[in-house]
């Protein structure tokens, strides 16, 4: 975070390479393969595991500002909700069966409040 802030307000340029291997960035593309490279990124994200995904990317700012209790009880809250979908009981049978995962369709909550993954019925 201190070299971006330092990017930042001192409006250093870097070249994307240096970028690259102080961290900043997670990955670089020329620039006639950027908008192909950057559309098969944001295809990965769509479909994987939103389930997950959504929660992680809310923890992951959380743990910038929350305290340590704070985020341990947020990440616990997630959890419960995550391990009770269809989608978590898939990701696990794929990863155990060494193949993809297949019908993730993202976290939705029933009214009786019990997580569901598109309608489907929440695993035991």
């Amino acid at each position: 975070m201190a070299r971006a802030k330092d990017f930042v307000m001192t409006n250093r340029k870097i070249k994307a390479q240096a970028a690259l291997e102080m961290g900043t960035v997670s990955r670089i593309s020329p620039h006639d393969r950027l908008m192909e490279d950057a559309m098969q990124i944001g295809h990965e994200i769509a479909n994987g595991p939103g389930v997950s995904i959504r929660p992680s990317k809310s923890l992951m700012k959380a743990g910038m500002r929350d305290t340590f209790a704070t985020y341990l009880l947020r990440e616990s809250t997630r959890q419960a909700v995550v391990f009770g979908t269809e989608d978590f009981v898939e990701g696990v049978r794929a990863f155990r069966e060494k193949r993809r995962e297949t019908g993730l369709r993202g976290l939705t909550l029933t009214s009786s409040g019990r997580a569901d993954a598109g309608g489907a019925t929440s695993a035991p």
